[in-house]
């Protein structure tokens, strides 16, 4: 079977993270998978052609505004002849759904990352016009394929539930938190929160920096580190100096060696004001870190308040504060959510489990549209 991952470009993010980990397990599953970057390739296309998997580009911004590359994607499809296409963020999802189609694709997929309070008409229109051609909408937990459903008036059987997944590596020793501190320019004395996430307005990064502002006078060792980058950064900077925070918050840029990043983390925080089912937060269990995560979109669904982290309401500095105080006085709640974390992470989110549920989507979908009887040279044995 040969599958194409379409995205809209390969930079670094949690659906590109998810790109890069299914096209390099999905060969283990019988699936000859490769990539396309449709805008351009980013940083994570380097990594997946590392692995084997091939990418390609397909050059511009398919829509009313650029034909031309619409045209350019259409024509990539029918040469690479896949037998399944699955896309990965909007314009994907919309334009290179559409080209599928008209390459004639037996089975197309669309990826569902986020709630998207906001649709616009447009494009909840195209969506629904693409609904009937397309195979499964693909949601990253219950929470998205509930708003997807609601917002596109398309059946429950349109959409099938599949969490996300990570590759996890090596689980950070206590012996590995001192080096990781000092290849990020950070002092082992100090006690470290951990975030990882794009700096937009979604991943609440404003609402930490007033939650740290409230535990600084009783924890003169208590410090942030944010991972990532993003049009926010010189906001987020100039709120931290603001709040008497300048030498307590470190901006360490995107971070691709994720062992050093949670090896480094004493208490990770998750703040979004809306989420999907951040990858970061899957990561964060699987590296057993004690997590305080905003009850929104997905998280709920795979943090158990009080057993593998602690949940709390979304944009209420306070409450995240009251929340983050326990794990940094009582080593016994420290240790027992972050032991457990791991354990279901690493049992529910690996990305070979997510893999073979997709796989089984796109055999399911084959025998569908093709039957049994599979077209000479498209479709193994």
């Amino acid at each position: 079977m040969k599958a194409l991952l379409l995205c809209q470009n390969l930079n670094v993010g949690g659906a590109e993270e998810l790109v890069l980990g299914a096209s390099r397990q999905l060969r283990a599953v019988g699936v000859n998978a490769g990539v396309v970057a449709i805008t351009h390739r980013g940083p994570i296309a380097e990594e997946i052609a590392r692995a084997g998997v091939p990418v390609h580009h397909a050059s511009g911004q398919p829509g009313p505004r650029d034909p031309a590359a619409f045209v350019r994607l259409l024509r990539l499809l029918r040469r690479e002849v896949p037998d399944v296409v699955h896309t990965y963020l909007l314009n994907a999802n919309l334009y290179g759904r559409l080209a599928a189609m008209a390459a004639g694709v037996p089975v197309v997929l669309a990826a569902e990352q986020n709630v998207y309070a906001n649709k616009s008409h447009r494009h909840t229109l195209m969506e629904r016009l693409l609904a009937p051609a397309t195979y499964r909408v693909v949601a990253c937990c219950r929470a998205v394929g509930d708003v997807y459903r609601r917002q596109v008036g398309v059946a429950s059987d349109k959409i099938a539930v599949v969490y996300n997944a990570v590759q996890f590596g090596h689980a950070p020793a206590p012996e590995d938190r001192a080096p990781a501190l000092r290849r990020l320019g950070l002092d082992p004395d100090m006690l470290i929160l951990g975030t990882l996430g794009r700096l937009t307005e979604q991943k609440g990064h404003a609402v930490l920096l007033r939650a740290l502002a409230q535990l600084a006078s009783r924890f003169p060792r208590l410090q942030l580190m944010i991972a990532g980058e993003g049009p926010l950064r010189a906001t987020l900077e100039a709120t931290a100096e603001e709040l008497g925070l300048r030498d307590r918050v470190h901006f360490v840029g995107v971070q691709r060696d994720r062992e050093t990043l949670y090896a480094a983390t004493d208490v990770f925080i998750l703040p979004s004001l809306w989420e999907g089912l951040s990858l970061a937060l899957i990561e964060a269990m699987g590296a057993g870190r004690p997590i305080v995560a905003t009850s929104v979109g997905g998280n709920p669904e795979v943090l158990k308040h009080g057993e593998t982290g602690l949940l709390v309401p979304p944009n209420e500095p306070a409450a995240l504060a009251h929340a983050i105080e326990p794990l940094l006085l009582r080593t016994d709640l420290h240790s027992a959510l972050g032991a457990q974390a791991a354990i279901t992470a690493r049992a529910r989110f690996s990305i070979e489990r997510h893999v073979s549920e997709i796989a089984a989507l796109y055999h399911a979908g084959l025998a569908e549209r093709v039957g049994a009887a599979a077209t000479p040279g498209r479709v193994g044995p």
